[in-house]
């Protein structure tokens, strides 16, 4: 009978035997069971050791295969040809087998012609080197790669659907076929438990997921061991053009450029999985820093190009804690920050990536190296010295601007505003009918103080509102002696007055809406020019 339907068939078997109860399912595993001994797959899985794979080193040439073992003139390729063909072969000279009839198990295909068969090593050959063999002696490596002796280390395949497979394990190829995805799972654990090789971690969570039921529970027979040593595959030394982030674990590629310059790009898996066969990484260079004045802790990498190539990382408290809680050192620039001044003070500022404002000392400025710095010549901050408000400038030369509360002064760092008498646009006004004198400008909109007219300089308000009717004054009796102007200028009468409003000039004349006149003047109480009778 072809050997792979035997073999086949001794599966199933030996499923049934499990399921009837002879054998439990998801017995525990069987160390170093005896050849021929019942056990599972699942249980041989669990005596594999688990180890990263060794990435570089190898050579085709370090595994002699296709050698004439037993002198009988046929090599292994010849054995496995002769062995799992359907029928019985035609050979030529030198026992080149010409013909017969080759099932693949892989993808079902039939083949009459043996040059359309590969004999596939089912555990590869550079797969076997990264889970030990590299540790092996050559005489181990030769007898590897003729194994003879286990029936599913050897097996004739569809060339091509072994080309797809290349060096790949389970975690990245499985036959076309699923209904024999078990039996390759089933395969590949028993090979690599003979010859004591490693498993990875991907590679043997793959292997759980395809042996989970009846699969991985079905009654098998431990293989007998091939006498290689039962040690972990040599751990694989560091590239040194791989480099890992030490707060989030990244891998960094450096590639080196046509000019000889070098860029960090991040590593793909795929690319660490495939080209660098998850050789480690060393540490990268990593400073961890912050400003004096901010919380906010940085994570600095130094990759070669200078100060633009760095990466800078404002950390989270899980990376710092994946960092391993690292000191930070205080920094004089940290990339990403906005320095500038406002053209109200020659005070000079940077604004953090976190949005943290800081007003620069000399020392300071000087710590950063002296950075460049955005002048904001026309915006800034500007407070009258006559009232506690400040206004903050879009535009000092129109004086367009806005109020600036207490908690914007104070995240903006307070800022020195420049003092003021007056700010341009700005107005004075009175409603008509009200004495009050309010001020409108970009820092307030209120009514003013006596004090606060005063330390504006008595600025004359402008009146707002309609004025009230004009009501003609009363003509004097003949014998009421006549009003007597004083020495200079004659000063303006003044109508719709209210009584005891803010005026000026001294001296001034007005009349209320009644018809009676007032003065401009103070009393012996109050100092303020106010109408009075």
């Amino acid at each position: 009978m072809h050997q792979r339907l035997n073999r086949t068939l001794s599966v199933l078997a030996a499923s049934a035997i499990a399921l009837s109860g002879l054998v439990a399912a998801g017995s525990p595993a069987l160390a170093l069971a005896a050849p021929g001994q019942q056990t599972t797959a699942s249980a041989l899985l669990e005596e594999l050791v688990v180890a990263p794979a060794v990435g570089t080193g190898y050579d085709r040439a370090a595994f002699r295969h296709w050698i004439d073992a037993d002198g009988d003139g046929c090599d292994t390729r010849e054995e496995v040809l002769i062995s799992e063909s359907d029928i019985p072969v035609t050979t030529g000279a030198g026992c080149a087998v010409v013909s017969g009839q080759w099932t693949s198990w892989y993808d079902g295909a039939v083949w009459t012609n043996p040059a359309d068969v590969d004999i596939d090593h089912f555990v590869p050959l550079e797969e076997a080197w990264s889970s030990g063999a590299s540790a092996w002696s050559a005489d181990q490596r030769m007898a590897y790669a003729n194994d003879l002796d286990f029936s599913p280390a050897l097996v004739a395949v569809t060339d091509n659907v072994n080309s797809s497979k290349g060096s790949a394990d389970p975690a990245h190829w499985l036959p076309p076929r699923p209904e024999v995805r078990c039996e390759y799972a089933t395969d590949w654990v028993e090979v690599k438990y003979r010859w004591n090789l490693a498993v990875d971690n991907t590679e043997r969570s793959a292997l759980a997921d395809l042996l989970t039921g009846n699969c991985g529970s079905a009654a098998i027979a431990a293989p007998a061991k091939a006498g290689t040593a039962e040690t972990q595959p040599q751990q694989p030394a560091p590239v040194n053009n791989l480099y890992k982030i030490a707060y989030d674990q990244t891998i960094f590629e450096l590639i080196t450029n046509a000019d000889g310059s070098q860029t960090a790009v991040p590593l793909s898996y795929a690319k660490w999985r495939d080209v660098y066969h998850f050789a480690p990484p060393l540490p990268a260079s990593t400073d961890f820093v912050k400003y004096p004045w901010s919380p906010t802790l940085y994570a600095v990498t130094f990759w070669p190009g200078g100060e633009d190539a760095w990466l800078w990382t404002p950390l989270s408290y899980a990376q710092w804690q994946t960092a391993g809680y690292p000191a930070a050192r205080n920094a004089g620039w940290i990339k990403g920050s906005y320095y500038y001044r406002w053209g109200s003070a020659a005070e000079i500022f940077v604004l953090g990536q976190d949005g943290v404002n800081h007003k620069l000392t000399g020392a300071e400025w000087a710590a950063s190296g002296y950075r460049n710095f955005d002048d904001r010549s026309n915006e800034g901050l500007l407070k009258l010295s006559w009232a506690p408000e400040i206004a903050w400038m879009t535009d000092l030369s129109s004086g367009a601007g806005r109020p600036m509360a207490y908690p914007e002064w104070q995240k903006e760092a307070f800022p020195t505003p420049r003092v003021v008498q007056r700010i341009t646009g700005d107005q004075f006004y009175q409603n008509y009918g009200d004495a009050r004198i309010w001020y409108a400008g970009p820092g307030m909109n209120r009514t003013v103080s006596y004090s606060e007219w005063a330390g504006a300089g008595f600025p004359t308000p402008d009146m707002h509102g309609d004025p009230p009717p004009v009501v003609n004054p009363p003509v004097p009796p003949i014998d009421d002696p006549p009003v007597q102007n004083p020495p200079g200028p004659q000063q303006p009468i003044h109508y719709g007055i209210t009584p005891g409003a803010f005026c000026s000039p001294a001296g001034a004349i007005g009349y209320s809406s009644k018809g009676t006149r007032y003065v401009c003047k103070t009393s012996a109480t109050d100092s303020r020019n106010r109408w009075r009778q």
